[in-house]
């Protein structure tokens, strides 16, 4: 990307989520880091290079500018931890983080790091929610903070956010996962916003199925960014296509799930039927067994038949 041993991609990604479920909706948003430049959905031509927080910010001012029907709540990993950017997303737009436990923000009339202030919250069992694959027990509490740093210059009415702790244990008491999360959404419960970022992680398994466990992305053999680019897209929408069924439990997609997994031929474990990489392999075979159907009556695929009968039949 920057010299001959700086090979490889980047990519920043965001995907549009169900509030009332954490279940994947559809991509909102790439940039891929080149060598030639930047990437953009957005964008006809490659854009100048930018640092990860300045390509956030307007990622989120395209995404409002969208004006989509639910209100928008931006979740974002730990690189989004700085006061200055959190202050400027406040200006227009709701956002959810992490932050790292030394990290110094005003509370209670001094500066304290989020791990001080956490020993002094009482944390209580609210839920059960999934996380990497396992269920867990969900621990939060909450309390106010300032948006100021101790190493900040003076600044004239730093914004106040929430900062909720949460836990995640399993059922037998060991830690899964510990989150500082600061937010600036006030109307909801604090339980609700630790289950918001647990459902961070469909992002995680998105890029997993883009790449070991599905498309291969690594594997690609395209020679140019904007050939990358291109693909990804494409692969994207095929990737939130598979997680929507897999998480879809009704009646018609249970029985289209176990067919598209007998499809694909691939060997599942009798307590897991359904896996994500055998239903995007199954999900490509019966497109491509779609599309043969619509372009060929059902005389001349028999015909097909008796011919390729024919032929390995004399193979062998």
């Amino acid at each position: 990307m920057s010299h001959e041993r700086d090979v490889g991609y980047e990519l920043q990604a965001s995907l549009l989520i169900d509030s009332r479920n954490g279940h994947p909706l559809a991509p909102l948003g790439m940039n891929l880091r080149t060598e030639d430049g930047l990437y953009q959905c957005r964008e006809v031509e490659v854009q100048p290079e930018q640092p990860h927080l300045t390509q956030l910010l307007e990622m989120v001012e395209w995404q409002e500018s969208l004006r989509l029907s639910k209100t928008l709540v931006h979740i974002v990993d730990r690189e989004a931890d700085s006061a200055s950017h959190l202050r400027e997303l406040s200006q227009g737009c709701l956002w959810l983080t992490r932050s790292k436990k030394g990290s110094t923000l005003w509370h209670d009339g001094r500066f304290k790091t989020l791990d001080e202030i956490g020993k002094k919250l009482t944390q209580e069992p609210v839920d059960t929610v999934t996380i990497r694959g396992k269920e867990g027990l969900l621990f939060v509490a909450e309390t106010e903070v300032t948006l100021q740093r101790k190493s900040e210059k003076t600044i004239d009415e730093p914004p106040k956010a929430r900062m909720v702790l949460s836990l995640v244990t399993d059922i037998h008491g060991k830690e899964l996962a510990r989150w500082y999360l600061l937010t600036n959404v006030w109307d909801v419960s604090a339980t609700e916003i630790a289950t918001w970022y647990c459902w961070r992680w469909n992002i995680e398994s998105w890029f997993k199925l883009l790449k070991s466990d599905g498309f291969q992305m690594e594997k690609w053999q395209q020679t140019t960014g904007k050939a990358i680019f291109r693909r990804l897209i494409v692969s994207s929408m095929a990737c939130t296509m598979a997680l929507r069924l897999y998480n879809d439990e009704s009646e018609g997609s249970q029985a289209l799930k176990l067919f598209l997994v007998k499809l694909s031929g691939r060997v599942t474990k009798r307590s897991k039927p359904v896996t994500l990489p055998a239903l995007l392999a199954g999900l490509w075979l019966f497109i491509q067994m779609s599309e043969v159907m619509v372009s060929y009556s059902a005389e001349e695929i028999l015909g097909f038949q008796r011919i390729a009968s024919s032929y390995f039949g004399q193979l062998v």
